[in-house]
């Protein structure tokens, strides 16, 4: 009886260490299968986020060379240039047109005269000038600027508080034919500042006077902000211009700093007598009185022109003249304008800039 109880319990311990051996292993096997499982899944992990990664890369790769394509291909249209040099290109373009004009010399208000030139006849109104006459008609009638054929220059006034930054385009650039807009500083106490177009810097550190070169642009309605130089908050100027396709545009920032606004200059560029020049005055100065433009005998080319003005266009007989800027209605001499000269076939526009006192000129192509 002892010997079977002691049999039953041996078979008893051995079907008991078998169990144990068979759950050891299953744990062990467990243990291996959710290692390798949890391995698997980090592989796929990674497997997923790299692909992730890569989509997102690839899209904004495209997308940029999609804007980047989209741009050469209009700009390709208009000019051949090197696109990463443009603002010095243009600069230094606009530099060299001005010294490729023998009389016409950069580097002060108005433009210094080439003394070998010598003067020939006066200024001539556009509508007093004759088919095949080249001489000064006798009497020159004052022509007040309000009665001009291109009436007041249209203003775009500017908001006074917290404008918007940068913003983006408000439309999409176009293929049309562009718009070629320049802008010029003549705020007498608003300092440097920058000058942004659809929300992208179009100039930086513009000083007093200072001017740029017309730049290309699509037309339609394009915003034009101006901030302090080094800043993007806080606009002096933000409003939005109408530009035509293949239009010519001078965009003043004008008036002091507590009321400063943006004035829009349309020029045109033809329309001049053949182998004359063409000007008109612009009248910029914000606390000058209006004042009529003269010759140095006092008689009157351009009457009663007030700040925001601008002139009608006349005709110019070529050579190096002389002006004044007169208190409209008297003999009070406001500025002796520094001799000029005038090329044949060249629009100008002659900016009154300053302040009462002390007045001076920019006379610029309008090229």
């Amino acid at each position: 009886m002892k010997e079977r109880d002691q049999a039953a319990y041996r078979a008893v311990a051995e079907e008991v260490a078998k169990l144990a051996s068979l759950v050891q292993d299953s744990h062990q096997h467990q243990q291996e299968f959710l290692t390798e499982a949890y391995r698997l899944l980090q592989a796929q992990s990674r497997e997923v986020e790299d692909l992730r990664n890569r989509a997102v890369s690839t899209e904004a790769i495209l997308a940029k060379l999609d804007e980047i394509g989209k741009y050469l291909v209009g700009l390709s249209k208009y000019v051949t240039i090197n696109v990463q040099k443009i603002e010095e290109t243009e600069t230094q373009a606009d530099v060299q047109a001005y010294e490729s004009k023998p009389g016409l010399v950069p580097g002060g208000p108005g433009m210094t005269p080439n003394p070998q030139l010598e003067p020939s006849t006066q200024l001539q109104p556009n509508t007093q000038l004759q088919p095949n006459t080249s001489q000064l008609l006798p009497d020159v009638e004052a022509v007040p600027a309000s009665e001009g054929p291109m009436g007041d220059i249209p203003i775009s006034e500017g908001l006074e508080q917290d404008a918007v930054p940068v913003l983006k385009p408000l439309h999409p650039p176009t293929h049309e034919p562009r718009a070629n807009i320049r802008f010029l500083h003549a705020s007498p106490d608003a300092g440097h500042v920058d000058i942004y177009v659809d929300g992208k810097k179009f100039a930086s550190d513009v000083a007093f006077e200072g001017v740029t070169p017309y730049l290309p642009i699509p037309p339609g309605r394009r915003r034009i902000q101006v901030f302090p130089a080094r800043k993007s908050a806080g606009a002096l100027v933000d409003t939005v211009a109408q530009l035509q396709p293949t239009g010519h545009y001078t965009v003043a920032v004008a008036g002091f700093l507590r009321n400063i606004r943006s004035v829009v200059i349309e020029d045109h560029q033809k329309g001049a007598r053949p182998g004359f020049a063409r000007a008109k005055i612009v009248h910029l100065s914000p606390n000058a009185p209006a004042v009529d433009v003269t010759l140095p005998s006092g008689k009157i080319l351009i009457g009663h022109l007030i700040f925001k003005q601008k002139s009608p266009y006349f005709q110019v007989t070529p050579g190096v003249r002389d002006l004044q800027l007169r208190v409209a209605g008297k003999p009070d001499i406001a500025l002796r304008v520094p001799s000029i000269r005038f090329d044949p076939n060249v629009t100008y526009t002659l900016y009154v800039v300053g302040t009462a006192g002390q007045l001076s000129t920019l006379l610029l192509p309008e090229a």
